[in-house]
C-alpha cells in the first residue's frame, strides 16, 4: 500500500514524461487511458476529464481520495492528481483486467457465467472495500460492476468516486444521484436515505453477476426509476439454480424498508460469504479462475 501524497501540479511545472499507449475506458465524464512512465517504467492508468462541466465530478474524486489515504486494497490506489487550464487529470493504479462490467460481456458472448464461489470472491471484496468507505464517513452511491476492477492478482477494487458523498452518523440525504437501475427506492423518490443504499445497489450487482445484467434493463432509465419505485425487484430471476444463501443475502440487501438492511460488518458474515473460508479457498484464485 502506497501511503497518499497529493500533488497538484501547474502547466509551466515540469511535467513527468508518460507515453500514451490506449484507450481502456471512456465514461460521461471522463476518458482512462493505459500509459507508462518513464522514470519508474511503470504503467498506470490516467483519467482526464471530457470538459470543464464535469471537473467538480474529479475534483470531488480527489477529495475522496485524501480520505482514502490508500489504505485500502479494495479500492483503486491514486497517485498523483494534475490541474491544467481545461482539464484535471488523475494517476491511478492500472488494474490489468478491467472492470467487471466489460468482463461480463465477453462472458455472456462466450456463454459463460460465474458460479457461486467467483460471486461470493468478488463481492467479499466489495464489501470490505464498502466497509472501509462507510467507517471514513462515506457513501459511495455508485456500486455496480462497471465500477468494480480487477488488477492482475486477481483482486476485486471499488473505482469511480466522482458522486461519492461525506455524511454523519444520523444525518440524511435527499440528492438523488447515482446509475438508475442500482438506485434504491428511498434515493429514487428523495426520502432521506443513508449509506444503506450502497447495500441495495451491492444486492443488484450481485444480480448482475449472476444474470448478466440488473433487474429492468430492457426499460428505458425513467421506465426503469418508475419500476423500483413501485415494484422493486426481490431477487433473481430463477432462484431455484442458486443456493438458499446466495438468495438470502440478495434478499437481506434488497429489503425496501433501509433500516431492516444489514450493515457491511454483518454481511461479511454471511453463510454466502463466509463458506469460502470454511472451504479454505483462496478468493484471489477464485477470480483468477474465472479470468
Amino acid at each position: 500500500i502506497i501511503p497518499f501524497k497529493m500533488i497538484e501540479k501547474k502547466e509551466k511545472e515540469k511535467e513527468k514524461p508518460n507515453i500514451l499507449k490506449e484507450l481502456i475506458g471512456k465514461g460521461s465524464s471522463a476518458c482512462v487511458y493505459k500509459i507508462i512512465n518513464l522514470i519508474n517504467n511503470k504503467i498506470y492508468a490516467l483519467k482526464e476529464s471530457l470538459s470543464k462541466n464535469v471537473e467538480f465530478l474529479l475534483k470531488n474524486e480527489v477529495k475522496i481520495f485524501k480520505i482514502f489515504n490508500n489504505e485500502c486494497p479494495y479500492i483503486v490506489q491514486f497517485y498523483n492528481y494534475k490541474k491544467l487550464a481545461d482539464q484535471i487529470n488523475l494517476e491511478l493504479e492500472y488494474c490489468q483486467y478491467g472492470s467487471l462490467r466489460d468482463l461480463l460481456k465477453k462472458a455472456k458472448k462466450k456463454k459463460l457465467h460465474m458460479n457461486e464461489c467467483e460471486i461470493s470472491s468478488v463481492i467479499y471484496m466489495v464489501l470490505k472495500g464498502l466497509e472501509f468507505m462507510h467507517k471514513k464517513s462515506l457513501i459511495n452511491r455508485d456500486i455496480k460492476c462497471k465500477n468494480i476492477l480487477v488488477n492482475k492478482d486477481g483482486i476485486a477494487k471499488l473505482c469511480d468516486f466522482g458522486i461519492s458523498q461525506i455524511y454523519k452518523e444520523g444525518e440524511f440525504s435527499r440528492h438523488k444521484a447515482g446509475s438508475p437501475y442500482w438506485m434504491a427506492p428511498e434515493l429514487i423518490k428523495r426520502h432521506n436515505y443513508d449509506k444503506s443504499v450502497d447495500i441495495w445497489s451491492l444486492g443488484i450487482t450481485c444480480i448482475e453477476l449472476a444474470e448478466y445484467e440488473p433487474p429492468y434493463i430492457n426499460y428505458e432509465k425513467e421506465q426503469a426509476l418508475l419500476k423500483i419505485k413501485t415494484t422493486p425487484p426481490k431477487g433473481l430471476i430463477n432462484p431455484n439454480v442458486w443456493s438458499k444463501e446466495f438468495n438470502n443475502f440478495i434478499s437481506l440487501c434488497l429489503r425496501v424498508n433501509r433500516f431492516e438492511r444489514p450493515t457491511c460488518e454483518e454481511l461479511l458474515e454471511h453463510d454466502f460469504i463466509t463458506i469460502l473460508d470454511k472451504k479454505k479457498i483462496n478468493r484471489q484464485l477464485m477470480i483468477l479462475q474465472f479470468l
